[in-house]
């Protein structure tokens, strides 16, 4: 994860994990895969 000087690592967490429940509830398994796999490449 980012360090604690680094104001855009929480807010990268708090949009990625809205967008992983998000599909997990509005889309298929196919979906959750994507965010998950997007969410941890982009992770700062």
């Amino acid at each position: 994860m980012s360090s604690a000087g680094d104001p855009g690592g929480p807010c990268w967490a708090h949009m990625s994990l809205r967008l992983v429940d998000w599909s997990i509830r509005e889309l298929g398994p196919e979906a959750v895969t994507t965010w998950l796999e997007v969410a941890e490449e982009l992770m700062p």
